[in-house]
């Protein structure tokens, strides 16, 4: 485990999510973990509305890291760190798919994504030194034509509520991929690559680590 405590000058991740949070320990990043505020998760949903899925993607990332940057400034004990925060949409066309609301909501996505595809957009943003940097990066995935046996026992298993467009290809969600061209960390929610230059431009150390 590379986290540190926050006295220390670690970046700061400013997610709930705990894939982003083993996907920035692969990088072997030392950080710690602070949250946007609940008023601020439900006012992100509506940031972007009417733009493309990547600039939904980078405001809602913005929005959630400005507000973990005001709270440690408001925290005397803590002090100034870097802060990455990041933003995962999943879009059919023009059409954005959040994280479903209720089970009738998470049924209605499965069936609009069975056997089609769909594009998964993640973005980053890194603030440091008072400067502000983003990156964004999407991948196309094919699901494969969905039961309605399949989706009730998919929606039974409670992973489609907390993600994006009601599935997780890292769980058993995966089982209803058939495949994917591009970044598959991407569609975890922090694409690797983009995430490690970004850190790089920022001078924050990382290296490649094995759990």
């Amino acid at each position: 485990m590379t986290k540190s405590n926050e006295t220390s000058r670690a970046l700061c991740l400013a997610s709930h999510s705990p894939r982003r949070r083993l996907l920035l320990e692969s990088l072997g990043v030392s950080f710690f973990v602070r949250t946007a505020g609940e008023e601020v998760e439900e006012i992100i949903q509506g940031q972007g509305r009417g733009g493309s899925a990547e600039v939904v993607a980078l405001e809602r990332a913005r929005v959630k890291g400005l507000d973990v940057k005001r709270q440690l400034s408001e925290d005397s004990s803590v002090g100034i760190h870097p802060i990455l925060s990041a933003d995962t949409i999943v879009h059919l066309g023009s059409e954005i798919l959040d994280k479903p609301r209720d089970p009738k909501e998470a049924e209605s996505f499965l069936y609009q994504l069975s056997g089609r595809e769909h594009g998964v957009v993640s973005a980053v943003w890194l603030c440091f030194e008072g400067r502000e940097i983003q990156v964004w990066r999407r991948t196309i995935v094919q699901f494969i034509e969905l039961s309605p046996e399949l989706i009730a026992a998919y929606i039974q298993t409670g992973e489609p509520f907390d993600k994006a467009g009601g599935y997780g290809i890292q769980g058993v969600g995966g089982t209803l991929v058939q495949e994917i061209r591009g970044c598959y960390y991407t569609v975890m929610g922090l694409p690797l690559r983009e995430t490690s230059q970004l850190l790089s431009q920022a001078k924050i150390p990382w290296a490649l680590h094995h759990a």
